[in-house]
């Protein structure tokens, strides 16, 4: 459920569908109308893991354990909320490619004397590197994304959900 909402969030999706293991749904329709629905649902976890303490299914031990592992899912979905909103500014973007062009369209005037007809092939080779360079901070900007270059965060998905009703169901 939670790891849903983060994938749904991170990729900007307007779409929530509850798990099917879940109880009730009651608890989770505030979540529908939340701006940061996997910060709601961590809420509901805490909730839930109060009322279990009360009515005497979790020790206090056992509270502070699932307490600290809820906590720190919701550290790592801000982590990968800061990787999201945190662009490669526009002014690098910019610096780089200008740097690049000018350093190509300079840099065969320093080695025709020293490579001679070679340097086309260098020159063209040395091109080729910072480009793709280029490309490439362009394409890692949004991990999240659902490009065959990004990660797999819907396989991700499936398979923690696989494993949490294997855990809950049986």
């Amino acid at each position: 459920f939670f790891v849903f909402s983060v994938r749904d969030h991170l990729r900007f999706s307007k779409d929530f569908t509850p798990m099917q293991f879940t109880e009730s749904y009651a608890e989770y329709s505030d979540v529908d109308k939340s701006i940061n629905k996997p910060v709601e649902i961590t809420g509901i976890l805490y909730k839930r893991l109060y009322r279990l303490q009360k009515t005497g299914k979790l020790s206090g031990e056992q509270l502070l354990s699932v307490y600290t592992d809820v906590e720190k899912l919701n550290e790592a979905f801000g982590s990968c909320e800061r990787i999201k909103n945190t662009p490669i500014p526009s002014s690098y973007s910019i610096f780089v490619k200008r740097f690049v062009y000018i350093y190509i369209m300079t840099l065969p005037f320093g080695f025709v004397f020293s490579l001679g007809f070679y340097t086309i092939p260098v020159v063209a080779f040395i091109f080729y590197v910072l480009a793709s360079l280029q490309i490439i901070a362009e394409e890692i900007e949004d991990p999240f994304g659902d490009d065959a270059n990004d990660i797999p965060i819907d396989k991700l998905s499936v398979d923690t959900r696989k494993q949490v009703e294997e855990i809950l169901l049986g």
